[in-house]
């Protein structure tokens, strides 16, 4: 299985992580939710699950494709967005790397 990364490269920049990132750091009060520091916080994904799977959590893209209806892909979207969220976390970039440290990429995904 391949990454949304390898698939979207400018995933992280896109519109859509963006927002899933501020919902998760506002969902966690802006803290780590480890060790509860505010320092160089980052979005975990607790699994890999949604990754490169489209057509279960709605569109990637932030633009409506020619082919969709616009209020289909905008709620496709939203409860795909909802769904990857809560598959996140936030942690501080040390429990972050000590999280990649202790297992794998590989083993997180399904």
């Amino acid at each position: 299985m391949s990454s949304i990364y390898e698939v979207n490269p400018d995933y992280l920049s896109s519109k859509r992580w963006q927002t899933i990132r501020r919902w998760r750091l506002r969902w966690d009060g802006g803290r780590c939710r480890t060790c509860h520091s505010a320092d160089r916080l980052e979005i975990h994904h607790a699994r890999y699950i949604w990754f490169s799977k489209a057509w279960w959590f709605g569109p990637v893209a932030d633009n409506c494709p020619w082919w969709m209806l616009p209020e289909v892909f905008w709620l496709l979207r939203r409860i795909g967005m909802l769904l990857e969220a809560r598959n996140t976390i936030t942690l501080c970039k040390r429990c972050h790397g000590a999280v990649h440290g202790a297992q794998r990429i590989a083993e997180f995904r399904d």
